[in-house]
């Protein structure tokens, strides 16, 4: 007897995150608690980068143009504009294309927590 298909884990993460698309876009994203430091790149992002983006688009490729190893060069973006818009989740192509599930390509997703990461970096100003 077969066992019913329950789809791969990434499809919940992707689920999940999609769903809470919406209210990213609104602004719905809780800001830093009180007496909790702010997510910073080189401490909170970077290892998110590393994992997902900087194989394509770092120091050895620009695919597009696009250079994702600091948030400087994430504001200046690549062919298609800036990838990132602190303070602005709903504007930052960043997220845009993790959400869409067009980046990364090679099928290796982040999970709803590592999205959930990334939307709470922009929306705290992306320092």
């Amino acid at each position: 007897m077969k066992e019913p298909h329950r789809g791969s884990p990434g499809s919940l993460a992707r689920l999940c995150s999609l769903l809470l698309y919406p209210l990213l876009l609104i602004g719905c994203t809780p800001k830093t608690p009180p007496g909790y430091a702010p997510l910073t790149f080189n401490r909170d992002l970077k290892p998110f980068m590393v994992t997902y983006c900087i194989e394509c688009h770092g120091q050895e490729a620009q695919e597009a143009g696009l250079d994702l190893r600091s948030v400087k060069l994430m504001r200046r973006g690549g062919e298609t504009g800036p990838a990132l818009v602190p303070g602005k989740p709903g504007e930052s192509l960043l997220l845009d294309m993790v959400l869409d599930g067009h980046m990364p390509p090679d099928g290796k997703m982040p999970d709803a927590r590592e999205t959930d990461l990334l939307a709470r970096w922009i929306r705290q100003g992306a320092n």
